[in-house]
This record gives structure tokens, sequence and C-alpha cells, in this order.
């Protein structure tokens, strides 16, 4: 399993507060960018999604940090890359 780094993604933090609610796992493959998104909608409820929203994690796992939602997002691009299919 690749050590991947988690970027915050500075354009959804949250307007009132400054705090981080998004960030991205990045994978390559074919000199092509592919990416995770990890979404923060609550205190403890962090998804692992694709670009559109979608939960990648089933049944539609929520987790309640930040680590152990980067724990999945890494297995899921581990799993990508495996198949050699990407969701972005």
């Amino acid at each position: 399993m690749a050590k991947r780094d988690l970027v915050a993604v500075p354009e959804c933090d949250n307007e009132e507060t400054g705090e981080h609610t998004c960030w991205s796992m990045k994978m390559q493959c074919n000199n092509k960018d592919h990416y995770i998104w990890i979404t923060k909608y609550d205190e403890k409820e962090y998804i692992v999604e694709d670009s559109h929203g979608h939960n990648l994690v089933h049944p539609s796992k929520v987790y309640k940090t930040l680590s152990g939602a980067k724990r999945a997002a890494e297995a899921t691009c581990d799993q990508q890359e495996r198949l050699e299919f990407f969701t972005d």
C-alpha cells in the first residue's frame, strides 16, 4: 500500500471558521492525475468520495475521524490503481 499525501482544498474551507472541509488524494497512471476526495459534512462525518460526491466506500461508509477516512481513501486508491479503473 503506497503512502499518499492528503492535501486540503482551500476553496472548500468553511467561510465562517476557516476550517478545512475537503481534502484530495492524488494518484497517477500513464502520466495522468486521478483524485479521491474526503469531505467533512459534520463534526464527526467524513466521507470518501469521487468528484461527483458519490461515496466510494460501500455500503455508504461514514468515518468519524479524518485519519480513518484517509486510510479508506488510501485503500481505495490502491484498488483503483490495481484495476486501472479511476472514478475521479
